[in-house]
Protein backbone atom coordinates (compact mmCIF):
# COMPACT_ATOMS: atom_id res chain seq x y z
CA UNK A 1 0.00 0.00 0.00
CA UNK A 2 3.14 2.35 1.37
CA UNK A 3 4.53 1.52 -2.27
CA UNK A 4 1.46 2.61 -4.40
CA UNK A 5 0.68 5.65 -2.82
CA UNK A 6 4.86 6.17 -3.55
CA UNK A 7 3.93 5.83 -7.09
CA UNK A 8 0.64 7.68 -7.21
CA UNK A 9 2.95 10.77 -6.04
CA UNK A 10 5.62 10.45 -7.92
CA UNK A 11 2.91 10.01 -10.86
CA UNK A 12 0.94 13.19 -9.66
CA UNK A 13 4.53 15.12 -10.03
CA UNK A 14 5.27 14.35 -13.21
CA UNK A 15 2.13 15.32 -14.45
CA UNK A 16 2.56 18.12 -12.47
CA UNK A 17 5.49 18.89 -14.17
CA UNK A 18 4.12 18.04 -17.47
CA UNK A 19 1.50 20.73 -17.58
CA UNK A 20 4.14 23.36 -15.89
CA UNK A 21 5.97 22.87 -18.95
CA UNK A 22 3.25 22.66 -20.95
CA UNK A 23 2.02 26.22 -19.62
CA UNK A 24 5.46 27.98 -20.00
CA UNK A 25 5.56 26.96 -23.51
CA UNK A 26 2.38 28.03 -24.44
CA UNK A 27 3.05 31.69 -22.87
CA UNK A 28 6.34 31.86 -24.62
CA UNK A 29 4.48 30.88 -27.86
CA UNK A 30 1.92 33.32 -27.07
CA UNK A 31 4.46 36.13 -26.66
CA UNK A 32 6.23 35.32 -29.80
CA UNK A 33 3.07 35.57 -32.05
CA UNK A 34 2.12 38.09 -30.22
CA UNK A 35 5.69 40.23 -30.50
CA UNK A 36 6.18 42.48 -33.58
CA UNK A 37 9.81 43.34 -35.19
CA UNK A 38 9.93 46.87 -36.61
CA UNK A 39 10.67 45.90 -40.21
CA UNK A 40 10.14 49.37 -42.02
CA UNK A 41 7.63 52.36 -41.88
CA UNK A 42 5.21 53.75 -44.10
CA UNK A 43 5.52 56.72 -45.90
CA UNK A 44 2.88 56.93 -48.41
CA UNK A 45 -0.20 56.03 -49.35
CA UNK A 46 -1.34 56.30 -52.91
CA UNK A 47 -4.76 54.98 -54.42
CA UNK A 48 -4.92 54.78 -58.07
CA UNK A 49 -8.74 55.15 -59.00
CA UNK A 50 -8.62 55.29 -62.46
CA UNK A 51 -6.39 52.79 -64.09
CA UNK A 52 -2.99 54.82 -65.49
CA UNK A 53 -3.99 57.87 -64.29
CA UNK A 54 -2.74 59.55 -61.57
CA UNK A 55 -2.63 58.72 -58.15
CA UNK A 56 -4.09 60.76 -55.07
CA UNK A 57 -1.64 60.80 -51.72
CA UNK A 58 -4.28 60.06 -48.77
CA UNK A 59 -3.37 59.75 -45.12
CA UNK A 60 -6.07 56.93 -44.19
CA UNK A 61 -6.47 53.77 -46.47
CA UNK A 62 -8.17 50.16 -46.03
CA UNK A 63 -6.38 47.38 -47.70
CA UNK A 64 -9.48 45.61 -48.45
CA UNK A 65 -9.22 42.55 -50.59
CA UNK A 66 -9.53 44.12 -53.84
CA UNK A 67 -7.17 47.00 -53.43
CA UNK A 68 -6.28 49.51 -51.38
CA UNK A 69 -9.15 52.45 -50.29
CA UNK A 70 -9.59 55.35 -49.59
CA UNK A 71 -13.55 56.27 -48.61
CA UNK A 72 -15.64 55.11 -51.40
CA UNK A 73 -12.53 54.94 -53.95
CA UNK A 74 -10.78 51.60 -54.31
CA UNK A 75 -7.32 50.93 -56.22
CA UNK A 76 -8.09 51.04 -60.32
CA UNK A 77 -11.74 49.85 -60.36
CA UNK A 78 -11.88 52.52 -63.40
CA UNK A 79 -10.74 51.75 -66.76
CA UNK A 80 -10.47 53.71 -70.01
CA UNK A 81 -11.14 51.28 -73.06
CA UNK A 82 -11.70 51.98 -76.35
CA UNK A 83 -14.90 51.86 -77.78
CA UNK A 84 -15.36 48.05 -78.31
CA UNK A 85 -14.02 47.95 -74.53
CA UNK A 86 -10.19 46.91 -74.71
CA UNK A 87 -8.01 48.22 -72.11
CA UNK A 88 -5.54 51.33 -72.74
CA UNK A 89 -2.77 52.58 -70.70
CA UNK A 90 0.03 54.76 -70.22
CA UNK A 91 2.12 52.61 -72.68
CA UNK A 92 0.38 53.71 -75.33
CA UNK A 93 -0.67 56.97 -74.20
CA UNK A 94 1.28 58.61 -71.81
CA UNK A 95 -0.70 62.00 -71.28
CA UNK A 96 -3.09 59.15 -69.09
CA UNK A 97 -0.27 60.40 -66.32
CA UNK A 98 -2.02 63.93 -66.81
CA UNK A 99 -5.41 63.03 -65.58
CA UNK A 100 -6.00 63.50 -62.48
CA UNK A 101 -8.98 62.10 -60.29
CA UNK A 102 -10.04 63.68 -56.33
CA UNK A 103 -12.93 62.81 -54.29
CA UNK A 104 -15.50 65.74 -53.70
CA UNK A 105 -18.96 63.76 -51.41
CA UNK A 106 -20.25 60.71 -53.72
CA UNK A 107 -18.27 61.69 -57.28
CA UNK A 108 -15.29 61.29 -58.14
CA UNK A 109 -14.16 64.51 -60.19
CA UNK A 110 -11.60 64.08 -63.17
CA UNK A 111 -9.36 66.78 -64.36
CA UNK A 112 -6.72 67.32 -67.12
CA UNK A 113 -4.82 69.95 -68.63
CA UNK A 114 -6.96 72.21 -70.42
CA UNK A 115 -10.06 70.68 -69.63
CA UNK A 116 -12.62 71.27 -67.31
CA UNK A 117 -13.56 69.51 -64.28
CA UNK A 118 -16.29 66.34 -64.78
CA UNK A 119 -17.92 65.06 -62.01
CA UNK A 120 -19.05 61.02 -62.42
CA UNK A 121 -21.20 59.45 -59.59
CA UNK A 122 -19.20 56.71 -57.77
CA UNK A 123 -22.95 54.72 -57.61
CA UNK A 124 -26.28 55.27 -60.07
CA UNK A 125 -29.20 53.75 -59.05
CA UNK A 126 -29.56 52.18 -62.31
CA UNK A 127 -25.75 51.71 -64.05
CA UNK A 128 -25.92 51.06 -67.36
CA UNK A 129 -24.50 47.08 -68.08
CA UNK A 130 -20.84 46.91 -70.12
CA UNK A 131 -18.32 44.59 -70.65
CA UNK A 132 -14.46 45.07 -70.64
CA UNK A 133 -11.23 43.80 -71.64
CA UNK A 134 -7.75 42.91 -69.36
CA UNK A 135 -5.29 40.63 -69.96
CA UNK A 136 -7.46 38.46 -72.54
CA UNK A 137 -10.08 38.16 -70.28
CA UNK A 138 -13.26 39.86 -70.58
CA UNK A 139 -15.32 41.27 -67.70
CA UNK A 140 -18.66 42.49 -66.28
CA UNK A 141 -18.39 46.19 -65.24
CA UNK A 142 -20.67 49.50 -65.43
CA UNK A 143 -20.29 52.39 -68.54
CA UNK A 144 -19.86 55.75 -66.78
CA UNK A 145 -21.67 57.77 -69.71
CA UNK A 146 -21.27 59.30 -72.80
CA UNK A 147 -20.29 62.42 -71.22
CA UNK A 148 -17.22 61.12 -69.28
CA UNK A 149 -16.40 59.34 -72.91
CA UNK A 150 -16.20 61.99 -74.89
CA UNK A 151 -13.91 64.23 -72.12
CA UNK A 152 -11.64 61.05 -72.41
CA UNK A 153 -11.05 60.95 -75.89
CA UNK A 154 -11.54 64.86 -76.56
CA UNK A 155 -8.73 65.08 -74.27
CA UNK A 156 -6.79 62.06 -75.63
CA UNK A 157 -7.52 62.69 -78.98
CA UNK A 158 -8.86 59.24 -79.46
CA UNK A 159 -12.23 58.93 -80.66
CA UNK A 160 -14.67 56.21 -79.00
CA UNK A 161 -13.16 56.00 -75.83
CA UNK A 162 -15.28 54.89 -72.40
CA UNK A 163 -15.12 54.56 -68.83
CA UNK A 164 -15.38 51.39 -66.99
CA UNK A 165 -16.17 51.13 -63.40
CA UNK A 166 -15.69 47.44 -61.81
CA UNK A 167 -18.68 47.69 -59.52
CA UNK A 168 -18.22 46.12 -55.74
CA UNK A 169 -21.41 43.80 -56.35
CA UNK A 170 -19.68 42.42 -59.78
CA UNK A 171 -17.62 39.32 -60.09
CA UNK A 172 -13.23 40.18 -59.84
CA UNK A 173 -10.90 38.60 -61.94
CA UNK A 174 -8.70 35.93 -60.35
CA UNK A 175 -5.21 36.63 -59.95
CA UNK A 176 -3.74 32.97 -60.48
CA UNK A 177 -4.94 32.95 -64.10
CA UNK A 178 -3.50 36.36 -65.41
CA UNK A 179 -0.47 35.66 -67.93
CA UNK A 180 3.19 36.39 -66.05
CA UNK A 181 6.12 35.22 -67.03
CA UNK A 182 6.88 33.62 -63.31
CA UNK A 183 5.37 31.43 -60.83
CA UNK A 184 2.15 32.36 -59.33
CA UNK A 185 1.44 31.26 -55.98
CA UNK A 186 -1.76 33.12 -55.73
CA UNK A 187 -4.95 31.29 -54.46
CA UNK A 188 -8.41 30.65 -56.45
CA UNK A 189 -10.06 33.53 -53.84
CA UNK A 190 -7.29 35.99 -55.01
CA UNK A 191 -9.51 38.42 -56.77
CA UNK A 192 -8.69 41.76 -58.15
CA UNK A 193 -10.96 44.13 -60.52
CA UNK A 194 -8.67 46.41 -63.20
CA UNK A 195 -5.16 45.66 -61.53
CA UNK A 196 -1.77 44.41 -63.61
CA UNK A 197 -2.00 41.84 -61.31
CA UNK A 198 -1.91 42.07 -57.22
CA UNK A 199 -4.59 43.82 -55.13
CA UNK A 200 -1.74 45.95 -53.97
CA UNK A 201 1.73 46.93 -54.51
CA UNK A 202 4.37 48.48 -51.84
CA UNK A 203 7.54 49.40 -52.45
CA UNK A 204 10.58 50.94 -50.96
CA UNK A 205 11.87 54.17 -51.57
CA UNK A 206 15.45 52.70 -50.73
CA UNK A 207 14.86 50.51 -53.94
CA UNK A 208 14.24 53.78 -55.81
CA UNK A 209 17.16 55.28 -54.74
CA UNK A 210 18.68 52.65 -55.50
CA UNK A 211 18.32 52.86 -59.36
CA UNK A 212 18.57 55.94 -59.85
CA UNK A 213 22.64 55.12 -58.88
CA UNK A 214 22.15 53.32 -62.26
CA UNK A 215 20.56 56.03 -64.57
CA UNK A 216 21.20 58.87 -66.36
CA UNK A 217 17.97 60.35 -65.58
CA UNK A 218 16.75 59.52 -62.11
CA UNK A 219 12.96 58.39 -61.38
CA UNK A 220 10.61 58.83 -58.98
CA UNK A 221 8.34 56.14 -57.56
CA UNK A 222 5.57 57.45 -59.65
CA UNK A 223 7.20 55.37 -62.04
CA UNK A 224 6.21 52.41 -60.67
CA UNK A 225 2.49 53.20 -59.22
CA UNK A 226 2.89 51.35 -56.05
CA UNK A 227 0.18 51.98 -53.27
CA UNK A 228 2.64 51.93 -50.41
CA UNK A 229 6.10 53.49 -49.70
CA UNK A 230 7.96 52.20 -47.47
CA UNK A 231 11.09 54.40 -45.39
CA UNK A 232 13.66 51.90 -43.59
CA UNK A 233 13.69 48.94 -45.79
CA UNK A 234 16.80 48.07 -47.59
CA UNK A 235 16.85 47.82 -51.50
CA UNK A 236 14.61 45.62 -52.75
CA UNK A 237 14.11 43.86 -49.59
CA UNK A 238 10.13 44.13 -50.60
CA UNK A 239 10.89 41.91 -53.60
CA UNK A 240 13.14 39.36 -51.29
CA UNK A 241 11.25 39.13 -47.75
CA UNK A 242 8.18 37.31 -47.85
CA UNK A 243 6.87 39.30 -44.67
CA UNK A 244 5.46 41.91 -47.24
CA UNK A 245 3.76 39.97 -49.27
CA UNK A 246 1.18 38.80 -46.27
CA UNK A 247 -2.62 40.19 -47.11
CA UNK A 248 -2.48 42.86 -45.17
CA UNK A 249 -6.53 43.61 -44.04
CA UNK A 250 -6.47 46.67 -41.26
CA UNK A 251 -5.92 50.20 -41.45
CA UNK A 252 -2.72 51.26 -42.40
CA UNK A 253 -1.74 55.22 -41.66
CA UNK A 254 0.84 57.16 -43.35
CA UNK A 255 3.74 57.43 -40.44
Amino acid sequence: MFEFGKQANILLTLCAGAFAKYIELSWIYWRSRNQFTLVGSVSELIVHPVKSARGMSVQTAFCSKYGLKYQNITDRHWMVTTKDGTYITLRQYPQMAHITASLHGDQMVLSAPGMQNIDIPIYTSQPRMSEAGIKNVRVESYDCGDEVSLWLSQFLSVEGLRLHFSGPELVKRQTKYVPKNWEINAEETDMIAFQDFCNCMLMGNATVEDLNKRLQKPVTHRNFRANILLNGTSPYEEVRNTIFCNPILYKIRSA
